[in-house]
């Protein structure tokens, strides 16, 4: 149900090196997508960031230890985040790697928390179109289940 930060990469780099063999994107851009798809989830926000604020990553890198825990939510199917700065950004989760940055405010490394019950509301989720895969902390299985019978029906093919 939930993309990883691993799958986001893959796809990426598997469209770069199709855009490369297309002759739509230069080989050195290949190149660098690989390198991305190597990289943990944590260290491609430490690299995104850098690049965006030259400087920033070391002292990302120095606030590790400093973060809050942050409840994550999903939207539309994606486990996200609100930046804990109060920077307005919702930041995509790895539910595989709980730590992250907001590159946008470089407020630094914050713990992601994802509830107890997750794997029953990502199942439960699983069964809506995507834009009505969402869930917010406080919510439990049995509400998403009751909010079932106000929402459209999913196509059997959609899934």
């Amino acid at each position: 149900m939930t993309q990883t930060h691993a799958t986001m990469v893959a796809e990426n780099t598997a469209a770069v090196r199709s855009a490369v063999l297309q002759g739509r994107a230069r080989p050195e851009q290949q190149t660098q997508a690989e390198t991305m798809a190597a990289l943990s989830h944590a260290d491609w926000l430490l690299t995104m960031l850098e690049a965006a604020h030259p400087g920033a990553g070391a002292t990302a890198k120095a606030s590790r230890a400093k973060g809050a825990t942050v409840p994550a939510r999903i939207n539309q199917g994606r486990w996200i985040v609100d930046c804990p700065a109060g920077c307005n950004t919702a930041l995509m989760v790895d539910p595989d790697d709980l730590r992250t940055l907001c590159p946008a405010c470089d407020s630094g490394w914050f713990t992601v928390a994802l509830p107890a019950a997750r794997s029953g509301i990502e199942l439960e989720l699983s069964h809506r179109a995507e834009p009505n895969r969402n869930w917010e902390p406080g919510e439990s299985v049995a509400d998403l289940r009751a909010d079932d019978a106000t929402l459209p029906v999913m196509d059997a093919g959609a899934a």
